[in-house]
């Protein structure tokens, strides 16, 4: 049994999750835990200590559940600070009898797509590939095993701001874990809550938190548009706030 820990650290509260991966490749969720945190703004650490005392609390409660403990923990990232474009990449493959496209070659087109220009103080967090082409044939998913002269790539690249990704992962550590991985927010959603199907079809998701919503866009079972718009449920809460003059604390609830 292996321990897999996940941490959402967002606007208005951190969330720590710890689940068993099985032999068989299942994920059992065995320990939740749920913290207040007014250490970030949209999406972005402005109180390093708040921050670090909400994930301490939150993991604490999962691993309290669990009866283990955690050392390391994948790190949800999210914040106006994110941004996503579309790359190609392409590579020859090397002559051979069968011109078979080997897992090295298709690791190789990916890498050739991730090779874009970029601000200094921006950092790709995910080379997600959508789709290959062979020779000109596109819609393939799977190109390894196949035969062909020419692979190309259409990937999906999610960038941060190095210095914002830095703060949530020094807040994780001085937590007392180690971030084994950053992913985007609403991409662990879409892995949660949308089926292949859905995807297939084509479908928008929208995550809405406290400061942010994020929002991933699928067409043919690839994802084609990820992006972070600051604005999230606080807008509500304070409209209703102010509309009703009414404490913070009854806007919230009335939102809920």
């Amino acid at each position: 049994m292996e321990l897999v820990a996940g941490l959402d650290i967002g606007t208005t509260k951190v969330c720590a999750i710890i689940a068993e991966a099985t032999l068989d490749g299942r994920v059992n969720i065995i320990g939740v835990g749920v913290a207040p945190c007014k250490g970030l703004r949209r999406g972005v650490v402005v109180n390093m200590e708040d921050t670090v005392a909400a994930i301490e609390e939150a993991v604490s409660k999962a691993q309290q559940m669990t009866g283990h403990t955690i050392e390391s923990v994948f790190v949800g990232v999210t914040g106006e600070h994110i941004a996503s474009l579309n790359s190609k990449g392409i590579t020859a493959i090397t002559p051979t009898a069968s011109r078979e496209i080997t897992l090295e070659d298709v690791e190789r087109v990916v890498e050739n797509s991730r090779v874009i220009v970029l601000p200094p103080d921006r950092e790709i967090i995910h080379a997600i590939p959508r789709g290959f082409i062979i020779d000109g044939q596109n819609g393939i998913k799977h190109p390894a095993g196949m035969s062909g002269s020419r692979l190309e790539v259409e990937t999906h690249i999610v960038t941060g701001a190095i210095t914002f990704l830095q703060n949530i992962e020094r807040c994780v550590q001085r937590a007392g874990l180690v971030v084994e991985e950053t992913v985007l927010e609403p991409l662990a959603a879409s892995k949660a809550v949308l089926s292949s199907d859905d995807k297939e079809i084509g479908v928008a998701l929208a995550d809405i938190g406290g400061g942010t919503t994020d929002v991933v866009i699928f067409t043919e079972g690839a994802i084609s548009y990820s992006g972070i718009v600051p604005i999230g449920g606080q807008y509500v809460t304070s409209d209703i706030n102010k509309g009703l003059r009414t404490t913070l604390e009854e806007a919230e609830r009335l939102k809920i």
